[in-house]
């Protein structure tokens, strides 16, 4: 195995035992709301947060007005109840809710640009179809000329060329 598929190996295994051996979640952010810092289509690992969220965190939080999504926003203060306030980073005003500080789910620790795209795609029933469609098309064709190779030379064509054909090649 080479160096570079050792590390594609260790990166995959990383990303898939990060979030199940912890309460980090992987995310795909969908909307513009936080241009230029999280574009859409960029990967997010969130964590759970530890700490008490300060002006300037990026956080996720569940939509208060739609509850079926979750929102990833950045804290701009606080009222003076203590709620937390929010805007996304293209926005020009506040988001309409303030938020209790333990509505805060968690806070962005890595970011992967436009991973998201090709996660979403794969997601799909396309996508799903396509990735078990594609390699099985491959693999058939590679047989196939295997299958041609040994119809056409018989089994000569796979076995290793001998020393002594190749020295006397050049004499």
């Amino acid at each position: 195995m080479t160096v570079a598929q050792v590390a594609v190996v260790v990166v995959a295994l990383a990303v898939i035992a990060l979030p199940l051996a912890t309460d980090h979640e992987w995310r795909t952010v969908v909307t513009g709301s936080m241009r230029p810092t999280i574009e859409p289509g960029d990967v997010i690992l969130t964590a759970p947060s530890t700490e008490p969220v300060q002006v300037g965190d990026v956080v996720t939080f569940v939509d208060p007005i739609h509850g079926d999504r979750d929102v990833v926003h950045r804290v701009v203060g606080f009222d003076s109840d203590g709620m937390v306030l929010t805007k996304g980073d293209a926005n020009d005003e506040l988001d309409p809710w303030a938020l209790h500080p333990d509505d805060v789910r968690g806070s962005v620790v890595v970011q992967v640009p436009k991973v998201g795209f090709v996660v979403e795609a794969m997601s799909s029933k396309v996508g799903i179809a396509l990735s078990l469609f594609v390699p099985s098309v491959l693999i058939l064709v590679s047989e196939v000329r295997v299958w041609y190779r040994f119809v056409r030379y018989g089994r000569e064509a796979f076995e290793p060329v001998s020393r002594r054909r190749h020295e006397g090649a050049f004499t």
